[in-house]
């Protein structure tokens, strides 16, 4: 009778030992996915600073590197296989921060997963995320998501129409915008308002956007100016909000000489606000919006490029205060057939003379392709591959032959050879090249060193 129980015991035994000793003899088992951080390589080369993602073991949905920030901030999104969503930050080419982002309360999972992060503000104790829907047909609303750095969690999140992120001006209060060119704007504050706390729906009841006037178009450009206060450049002008209250409109000068593929107007600020209403006039405004003076008047860039002053195209300023342009793409010559709107000087002052009026021109004068004209055709055919770096005190405007820099640097294994200024972000004092997996960020003195 032992026997017979004894024997079906020990067939039951035999194979759980050897599962056990299978078991061991594999070593400990990895962990969730999900749970695993980014891993990246950086070494210096050709002095700037290269990325590379490092873990071919772990294969990734998405890899996204976001225009590089000030103080050496550089953040990219990670999206695995499993889609979950991280965000990995350097700051001077040392890793600081490898986030895992949770999907937010009431997010629909299939916006969530394949979300793409275009823009993203990091700051010392949160980072302010801009995710949009990687379907533009599918009609969601985009969602910015503030994750609080010391804690590691989740500090709120809303959704709003808006294409981008600006940090607001140094205040008690400190806040970001979402902004658009046909949203309304939005201001968001870093910190949960008094009985404020992340709720079971992506949205703060606390925030409201802002009542745009109808004198505003499709907006372009946005800049910060004071608690309350911003100036947005728009296809009609330029327009201020001064301490959540005052709005102040500037029509646009008329466009007398070119048009562009890309025509939109651009704001910088360093130690005032700058105001290029289309590529080629640049004028100096105050926070207001009030002209100072007249245009400014940028010198002529020396032979071959002379026409060169007419194409710059403002991108922003560095942390030195210098003003950048890249070369803005002509298309057709102007015809000035009806009289020209008022200049933002002009608008500004209560009493002054009439507008000179323009004869209308002649059809053979009319607008036309700037590729019929042998003088522009000529040129353009040279190629438009320059920046040029400009001081507003001491009025130097610096060249810098792109065509030749990129031509003879050297570039890092795996990382392709850039056409112009790829989204180019002077604030940042650098430019980043990427390619995939790797990136090369550059400071911007290397770049005017080595393209002169």
């Amino acid at each position: 009778m032992k026997k017979k129980i004894l024997i079906p015991l020990f067939l039951f035994l035999i194979p759980a030992a050897l599962g056990m000793w299978l078991l061991v003899r594999r070593g400990p088992v990895a962990g969730a996915p999900e749970d695993t951080p980014a891993s990246f390589r950086v070494e210096t080369f050709g002095g700037g600073l290269l990325y590379r993602h490092s873990d071919a073991q772990t294969p990734l949905r998405a890899l996204r590197w976001l225009p590089p920030q000030a103080d050496g901030i550089q953040a990219l999104q990670v999206v695995t296989q499993n889609d979950r969503q991280r965000l990995v930050v350097f700051k001077e080419g040392k890793q600081i921060t490898d986030l895992l982002i949770p999907r937010p309360a009431g997010v629909r999972e299939g916006f969530f997963n394949f979300a793409e992060l275009p823009e993203a503000i990091v700051l010392p104790d949160v980072a302010v995320l801009l995710y949009r829907s990687a379907n533009p047909s599918a009609g969601e609303l985009p969602l910015v998501v503030a994750h609080d750095l010391p804690s590691g969690m989740l500090r709120w999140v809303h959704r709003a129409a808006g294409e981008h992120l600006a940090l607001a001006a140094a205040t008690a209060d400190p806040a970001v915008y979402l902004w658009g060119p046909t949203s309304p704007v939005l201001r968001l504050p870093l910190g949960l308002q008094k009985g404020e706390r992340v709720g079971s729906t992506p949205f703060r009841a606390t925030v409201a956007a802002l009542d745009m006037p109808e004198e505003i178009k499709t907006v372009s450009a946005f800049a910060s100016t004071g608690p309350g206060s911003f100036l947005l450049a728009h296809s009609a002008g330029l327009a201020s909000l001064t301490n959540g209250k005052e709005w102040k409109h500037w029509p646009m000068p008329i466009q007398t000489q070119l048009h562009f593929s890309d025509n939109r107007s651009a704001l910088a600020v360093n130690k005032g606000f700058w105001w290029q209403p289309f590529p080629g006039k640049l004028l100096q405004v105050k926070a207001d919006g009030t002209p100072i003076g007249t245009e400014v008047n940028l010198q002529e860039p020396p032979d071959p490029w002379t026409k060169d002053r007419l194409l710059l195209k403002l991108r922003g300023t560095d942390p030195q205060g210098n003003l950048w342009f890249s070369l803005a793409l002509p298309t057709m010559t102007s015809a000035v057939a009806t009289p020209p709107s008022p200049s933002p000087v002009e608008a500004s002052t209560e009493k002054s003379d009439p507008a000179p009026t323009t004869e209308p021109t002649s059809s053979s004068e009319a607008s036309r392709p700037l590729a019929d004209t042998e003088e522009w055709s000529t040129y353009l055919a040279l190629g438009l591959e320059r920046a040029y770096r400009w001081h507003p005190e001491r009025r130097l405007l610096q060249p810098i032959n792109l065509t030749g820099l990129w031509n003879k640097m050297v570039f890092p294994m795996g990382v392709n050879r850039p056409s112009a200024l790829p989204d180019f972000q002077p604030a940042s004092g650098s430019v980043l090249v990427e390619s995939g997996s790797s990136a090369w960020s550059l400071p911007l003195e290397t770049l005017v060193k080595s393209g002169n």
